[in-house]
């Protein structure tokens, strides 16, 4: 449903409790909104203390776009609560628009994070390992889910999404395993 053409599938909605089953979805994505708004802020504060300029210069973008993808994502939710609650057919050209923009900006950040995990100074091989290989991921994942984002290819944003929350789940062990400034 978050990424609908026309014509708009509302007999997806129709079948047994669908609708307030998608309902239901929204209201648990506005707890995953915050969520992962402060993660990439997070992440970006940490890149800002990096020692290469072009690495830290990257921060303040990471942010404003950690920002935008969180608003385009409220839009999207609204979006389709107008379209399972309220009914609205008209609602369904708002959706699409707004999730390709929350997308992109998502496959962006992972994008100009990248380069913070794959130059990080850390102790110990395993520490090492685990952040290029999230900086890896990020490449790829951000790369390919960018591009698809800016393409509309619904696909491509699928399959980027297996590396990011891969790289996503790796995280927490690598800012766990600690970190030197790069």
């Amino acid at each position: 449903m978050e990424l609908p053409k026309e014509p708009w599938p509302s007999d997806m909605l129709d079948a047994g409790e669908n609708r307030a089953e998608m309902s239901h979805q929204q209201y648990i994505d506005y707890g995953y909104i915050p969520s992962y708004t402060l993660l990439f802020i997070f992440v970006a504060v940490l890149q800002s203390y990096s020692t290469r300029q072009w690495i830290w210069a990257l921060a303040p973008i990471c942010i404003v776009l950690a920002l935008t993808a969180a608003t385009y994502d409220l839009v999207e939710n609204r979006g389709i609560l107008a379209v399972t609650e309220l009914r609205d057919d008209s609602a369904w050209a708002l959706i699409r628009p707004a999730a390709l923009v929350k997308w992109a900006c998502a496959y962006l950040i992972i994008l100009f994070q990248a380069p913070f995990y794959l130059t990080v100074l850390l102790r110990g091989l395993f520490a090492k390992v685990i952040a290029r290989a999230v900086g890896l991921l990020a490449l790829a994942s951000g790369g390919v889910g960018f591009y698809s984002s800016v393409t509309g290819n619904e696909k491509g944003i699928g399959m980027a999404l297996l590396p990011l929350l891969v790289a996503t789940l790796a995280m927490p062990l690598f800012f766990w395993l600690g970190r030197r400034n790069a």
